[in-house]
């Protein structure tokens, strides 16, 4: 849902900038010569810190859009899947791009099991996540873990998809 949105405000900024008609100020005077080089990279008075214009803006939505923010595990497993190693690799480029963006990964658990085991096999899956970030090169200090084993369910239900669901690490940023 959240792509979808994203992908509907893109379009619709990119369509409000077409223009229809001609502008009347066509005088391109003082802008220089065809042999000059083309600018880039320049920056707007919305700019902070000389943060560039090309580079993605640390907001949790624009890392959870690009990326995704939830790493899904198999039942009784802290292992990292394909695509879950994908999602971290993701969170690292951009975390190496921001760095003073700090995150805190949660380890969640699906309801069977003890209390004690899930908040155990929860923190086991955000170690999983976290040993990879710093494998790839995020610095340690910036990287909170949590577990909330079984106790905050992000689907209700005693069904195989919902437990899937519940197996997860989540990346927020703190």
């Amino acid at each position: 849902m959240t792509r979808v949105l994203f992908g509907l405000t893109t379009a619709a900024f990119v369509l409000s900038a077409c223009q229809t008609t001609p502008s009347q100020n066509d005088d391109v005077s003082g802008l220089g010569d065809a042999d000059s080089e083309l600018i880039t990279g320049a920056l707007s008075t919305g700019d902070i810190d000389g943060l560039a214009l090309d580079r993605p803006v640390p907001t949790l939505e624009w890392v959870s859009y690009a990326y995704g923010d939830r790493v899904l595990f198999d039942s009784d497993s802290a292992g990292l899947t394909t695509e879950g190693q994908e999602i971290v690799r993701g969170w690292a480029d951009w975390m190496k791009m921001f760095p003073d963006i700090v995150v805190r990964i949660e380890g969640h658990c699906d309801e069977r099991g003890t209390r004690e085991y899930n908040l155990a096999l929860g923190e086991k899956r955000a170690t999983a996540v976290r040993n990879l970030l710093i494998a790839l090169g995020v610095a340690p200090h910036r990287i909170a873990v949590v577990s909330y084993g079984k106790e905050r369910p992000v689907v209700a239900g005693h069904t195989a998809e919902s437990w899937s669901e519940n197996r997860r690490g989540v990346l927020t940023l703190i």
